[in-house]
Order: C-alpha cells, then structure tokens, then sequence
C-alpha cells in the first residue's frame, strides 16, 4: 500500500507500514469492502492470530458491487476491472489515516474521501489478487484546508485460494483439485482444523435422531454438518468426515440429501440465553419452531412431501471456557404431512462448538474472548 502526490501533502501523514492486511469483501451477505493494515500480528499457542487496533482503514462502503456476484458472474473468466466515478455528493468510500503532527485537542486521524475508484481481479489457480487505485477528492478532519485533491492510493491484495474457498469461491479459474488426505477420526473435530468445510460451511461434533433406524446412508452421527445464522440453524448427520490437502474438511454426503433439520433459533437467540449464565434451557411449543425433512432431493419425487413440523422443543445450552453444547429434544407434529416411513416422531440433537472455532469465526457468543484473555493475558496487552 502507499500514497502518491505532491510530497509536501503526503508529509501531513505518518504512512504506516503494515505486517497484514485484513480483508472484508462482504457483511451479512451485503456488499462491503474494506482493507485494514495491522502493524502488529502473533499467533498464539492455540494457532489463533491476533492483531492491535488497525492503523488504516480503506473503505468502499457499499459502492463496489458485491463480491459474491462479482464471483460467480466474472471471476471464472479469468480477469475482471471496473472503474467507479462520483457524481454530486455521492460517497465512493475513504481511507484514514494518523496525521504526522496531530493537534492535542482533534482527532490524530484524518478521512480522505475518494472520488473515482479503479479496482482490478486477477485469479489465479493459487489465488486472486485485487487491486485498487482511489483518487482523493476531499479531507475530513485535521486540517481540512490541506490540497488532497488528486492523491493517489494504492493497495494490493493477494488473497489465496484457501482464504477464497472460505468465503465460498470454489469456482476460479483453473482451479486445482483439492484431493483427500485421509479420514478424521470418530469425535475428533474439535482439534481438525476449526471444522470448516471446503464450501465454508461447519463441521462439528454431534448427532440427530428424527425416531427412525438410521443407516449408513442416512446416518445419526458422529458428525454433523451445520449452518449457523443470526436467526436459524440447520443440521445434516453424517458418518464420515475426509480431509483435504488444505487443510479443509469434506462430510461425507447422505444418499439422497437427508434428513435435514431445521431449527427456526439462532447465534442471536444463543447469545441472549446466555448473556448473564453459562446454562440456559427453554421450552417452545406451537408453528414455526422447525422442521425436518427425512429424505429430500431426488426422494421427494418419489415420496412426495417428508416434511415434518416440530410441535414442541427443549433447548439447552452448556457453556464453559472451551466451548458450547447445544441439546435439543422433542416432538414431530403429527398434523397434515403426517407420520412416515421416512420421518419419525421423537427428535433428539446435540453438538459441540469448541471455543477455537468459536471466536476464529467470529461468531458472537458472550464471554468467550474474555475467557481466553485469561488463558493467554498477553494478548491483551497491546
């Protein structure tokens, strides 16, 4: 990264130089690019990095268009570059960035404000690299009288294509195959490489049973496939579990799909029950709890409808300071999908979220920062 112009403008900034950069393409599926350069990084002895506070921020807000399209549209073919230019008042994005002689009583940073953009993607087999030019129109905060008008900034990214498949990129061009390296053991996730699949989603230890025989093709566990939202959880057992050369995890798939419950509670609901306890347990009866689906895909065809609705749930949590159990158990409701061979009427699930995973995928459970603040006290000393 670096600024170029009119030296005597650039003195106005003490430039820092950075250790890494963190990337941000996306925020709740929305678009919203942002570069942070890190000064100071370490790993820790249980393999998480961390960094200080950033020493600049380069945001395009939500003027670039979203990189889950620009993936699935453009990156395939190889090289893809757009140009963005403001009109009126309309905001492109910024950098901040610390003032070289900061008056005591203002902020010790100041926002150039962009006014054209020119951002470049190159994929590559080993990853993609992103490229932005931004030309300063305006100053916010220090001396707002400075001439930035024409300052250049610079950045370069390469993002490899581990980081890319975990933002769910699988489809680059000239990809190579990712082979399998050998199968994760019964129970032993917790130390697989934080459970992530090579399509991002989850794996963790755990089970589910629908109150039918499971099989090898439709299995209760010992592993599950999981996604986790805000508001919602969905759960798929699985027997097998491979690993990849990257490093990445790859579940082995049901037959046909199924059965796959859905649980209509989320990391959000998670975090309130357990805000103030370790333990938290509630009881929900009615519409709108969940459901499952016994066998889907090609079956359904077959079959018809397998899907089930849950008429009431317990859900208890168990917190401690290496990670979360989440139970379920209850019943199917028995009303006009009725009861089948496929889908039965007791429900029981539980799996493990181990604390590594937790905080790596900044998923925003309470307390658990805090309690590896105090395994590891240096990391809060910076």
């Amino acid at each position: 990264m670096r600024l170029e112009g009119d030296p005597d403008v650039i003195a106005h900034f003490a430039f820092p130089e950075c250790a890494a950069v963190g990337v941000r393409l996306w925020s709740r599926g929305r678009s919203a690019w942002s570069f942070a350069g890190f000064q100071r990084l370490a790993v820790s002895p249980d393999g998480l990095w961390s960094v200080a506070a950033p020493a600049f921020n380069v945001d395009l807000t939500h003027s670039v268009p979203a990189f889950s399209s620009l993936a699935e549209m453009y990156l395939p073919q190889g090289r893809t570059g757009f140009v963005l230019s403001r009109k009126g008042s309309v905001r492109l994005g910024s950098i901040n960035l610390p003032l070289a002689f900061p008056q005591p009583d203002k902020s010790p940073t100041a926002y150039l404000q962009f006014d054209s953009i020119d951002l470049d993607m190159l994929v590559d087999p080993s990853g993609l690299q992103i490229t932005i030019e931004a030309r300063a129109a305006t100053i916010v905060g220090g001396d707002e009288e400075l001439p930035v008008e024409g300052l250049m900034v610079h950045l370069t990214v390469f993002m490899p294509s581990l980081a890319l498949s975990l933002h769910r990129v699988n489809n680059l061009s000239g990809r190579v195959e990712d082979p399998f390296v050998g199968e994760v053991p019964g129970s032993g996730l917790e130390n697989s490489d934080l459970g992530v699949c090579d399509l991002g989603s989850l794996v963790a230890d755990g089970r589910v049973d629908w109150g039918q025989n499971g099989d090898r093709y439709n299995p209760f566990g010992p592993f599950i496939r999981l996604h986790l939202d805000q508001r919602w959880v969905g759960i798929q057992a699985t027997n097998r579990v491979n690993r990849l050369a990257s490093g990445l995890l790859d579940p082995a798939r049901p037959r046909n799909d199924g059965p796959y419950l859905r649980i209509n509670t989320g990391i959000e609901d998670f975090a309130r029950m357990l805000e103030t306890n370790d333990t938290a347990e509630i009881t929900v009866r009615g519409s709108g709890i969940g459901h499952i689906e016994g066998r889907t895909g090609r079956d359904a065809y077959e079959y018809g409808n397998l899907q089930q609705d849950i008429d009431w749930l317990t859900l208890k949590l168990e917190r401690t300071s290496d990670g979360l159990l989440i139970v379920g158990f209850g019943e199917f409701h028995p009303g006009k999908n009725g009861q089948s061979d496929q889908v039965g009427n007791k429900l029981e699930f539980n799996f493990y979220l181990p604390r590594k995973l937790i905080l790596a995928r900044g998923i925003p459970l309470p307390r658990f920062w805090e309690d590896r603040l105090r395994e590891y006290p240096a990391e809060g000393a910076w």
